[in-house]
């Protein structure tokens, strides 16, 4: 993986031969038939210079050395060139002859945007982390993950200043080699320090707190963060995994923390390396193509069925028609889902399986057949859920969950879904484990036919169920 200087000088090189590369290769292959002449050396050379160098204005912030999502490099390429295209086209009008005419530049533009985004992404990996930044609270298992990392970290970061400063004391290791003196590019007044067991060492600069994370992997450039924190809590250390997922930075963990993430493959070591998506990029863009598609079809189609469900709840009892319930999402963060109201007003129990809950009649319908999560399809279209993926648990519940089941949290990885497996082998939150492992064999094995697969057999489950209610009701009127 590139870095710094070298990092912009291949980014703006690439930039510019593939984009004088693409404009000669159109206009050889078109030969500006349409406009009466053929393209001269002379003409081609000023039309792909002028072309090279609106792209690489254009394209300019992306040849800064910062983290970004894979997924990013590719809207932003495309964004920008889409802005570089308008300029030629507009501009190359104004000539006569034009110096690129419109079918050219949007073929030039449409080249480039095949190539652009590939080139920015091969820049960008590498197989072992170059800049890590150490973030946590722990001085104990700081100084452990200091000496296991694979290079030395550039910095670190804390919730407040202090915490990693002083003597600390860790546990005798006798097979551990000799730590190297951390050497830091950071900024601030002091090194803190980090005891070891063969003694104290200047360690890495404090870069600043948790508030300012991803500003401070933006500035220094970092390509891992490895996480030294006394709980793995939802806040801090789920925190610092949202920010390396938005950046696509690898992340290491301490040992003590591998039930809380989904683990790499790799040596024993006190950093374990964590697997903080467990998808590529590709996967998750066609994931979230099929969920804007489901959640707009679907939604437009249950327009007519939510009128009848809403006039249903009204009639039967005083209250508002849909509620918003707090659930767990994506890495631990908190948000609120609508759903058609099924009890009666302030009657929840973060119990799995209470009895105490006042269920409606119409409440008993529609959690049967599930059609209270209908207003759900708004939390899909959002981003807040996904079609396919593990239960979003009340934020109650999953406290519950949490105390009761080893490894719940490693759930949070991906997004949570309207249906998954758990749900389509009638697992609920009472079966704890059984449920965790059924959603940890869906991000094991998900694929685009495994969640059409799901959602097929959630429809065909639906459908089972109201045909069997809506019989029983016909069998109780007869008699």
């Amino acid at each position: 993986m590139l870095k710094g200087r070298r990092y912009r000088a291949a980014s703006t090189a690439g930039v510019l031969l593939l984009t004088v590369a693409a404009t000669v290769s159109v206009s050889i292959a078109l030969g500006r038939t349409a406009h009466g002449w053929s393209p001269t050396v002379e003409s081609m050379t000023v039309a792909s210079l002028t072309t090279a160098a609106t792209v690489g204005i254009a394209l300019a912030p992306l040849s800064r050395p910062r983290p970004r999502r894979p997924m990013d490099v590719v809207e932003e390429t495309i964004r920008r060139l889409g802005v570089a295209t308008l300029i030629l086209i507009v501009g190359g009008s104004l000539l006569a002859p034009p110096l690129l005419p419109p079918a050219e530049v949007l073929a030039t533009a449409a080249t480039l945007g095949l190539t652009l985004p590939a080139w920015f992404l091969v820049l960008r990996r590498g197989d072992e982390p170059e800049r890590v930044l150490l973030v946590g609270d722990d001085p104990g298992k700081a100084a452990e993950l200091a000496d296991g990392l694979p290079v030395e970290p550039v910095g670190f970061a804390s919730p407040r200043p202090g915490l990693l400063r002083g003597p600390t004391e860790r546990p005798p290791d006798e097979n551990r080699a000799s730590r190297k003196r951390v050497v830091s590019d950071g900024f601030g007044d002091h090194a803190d320090v980090i005891a070891t067991r063969e003694g104290s060492f200047r360690g890495p600069k404090r870069l600043g707190g948790l508030s300012r994370l991803r500003s401070i992997c933006r500035d220094h450039d970092v390509d891992a963060v490895a996480l030294a924190f006394r709980r793995s809590d939802r806040g801090e250390f789920f925190g610092v995994l949202t920010v390396a997922a938005e950046y696509d930075l690898d992340a290491f963990v301490h040992e003590s923390h591998v039930e809380d993430v989904l683990v790499a493959d790799g040596p024993a070591s006190p950093a374990v390396e964590t697997v903080v998506d467990p998808w590529p990029w590709y996967a998750r863009a066609s994931k979230r193509a099929f969920d804007l598609g489901f959640a707009l079809v679907g939604g437009v189609a249950a327009v007519p069925l939510a009128a009848i469900i809403a006039a249903a709840i009204k009639l039967e009892s005083s209250g508002p028609v849909l509620y918003t319930q707090p659930r767990t999402g994506e890495f631990g963060r908190r948000f609120r889902i609508p759903k058609f109201r099924t009890m009666t007003p302030q009657s929840e129990d973060p119990r799995p399986g209470s009895e105490r809950q006042r269920i409606t009649r119409t409440g008993r319908f529609l959690r049967r057949t599930h059609l209270d999560e209908i207003p759900q399809l708004w939390s899909v279209l959002v981003g807040d859920m996904s079609v396919v993926g593990p239960r979003a648990a009340w934020v109650e519940e999953e406290r519950v969950l949490e105390e009761e089941v080893d490894g719940w949290r490693t759930r949070w990885h991906v997004k949570p879904g309207l249906t998954g497996l758990a749900q389509i082998n009638d697992v609920t939150s009472t079966e704890g484990r059984r449920k965790l492992e059924l959603d940890l064999e869906y991000v094991e094995n998900r694929t685009l036919w495994l969640d059409t697969t799901i959602v097929v057999a959630q429809f065909r489950i639906v459908f089972e169920d109201v045909l069997e209610l809506t019989i029983g009701h016909i069998r109780g009127w007869r008699t």
